[in-house]
């Protein structure tokens, strides 16, 4: 499955070996590996291995 290629890296930068007190902290460190991802569109095609372009639309 395509969306655990990039689970694994971002679960491995959020939340491994990590536990959060609050539901909040949980949130603010996916946002904050999420960000990083959506910063670096080449790195997501890179862990999914896809030619896919977010610039295309899939209703075309």
């Amino acid at each position: 499955m395509q969306l655990a290629r990039l689970w694994r890296p971002l679960r491995g930068r959020t939340t491994h070996n990590l536990l959060f007190d609050e539901m909040t902290e949980l949130q603010d460190s996916l946002r904050s590996g999420l960000a990083y991802y959506r910063a670096r569109p080449q790195a997501v095609l890179k862990l999914l291995g896809s030619l896919w372009n977010p610039t295309t639309s899939a209703e075309a």
